[in-house]
């Protein structure tokens, strides 16, 4: 049903949530090294 659905949904926007902080996470890590290396 409609309630399934919006189960569903919410789950995806989590894992795209956790998947997004990963790669801002990797982001930060690889300025850092460049602001090292300048």
């Amino acid at each position: 049903g409609l309630e399934e659905k919006q189960k569903a949904s919410e789950e995806e926007i989590k894992k795209l949530k956790e998947e997004l902080d990963k790669k801002i996470e990797e982001a930060k890590k690889l300025i850092e090294e460049a602001n090292k290396k300048a």
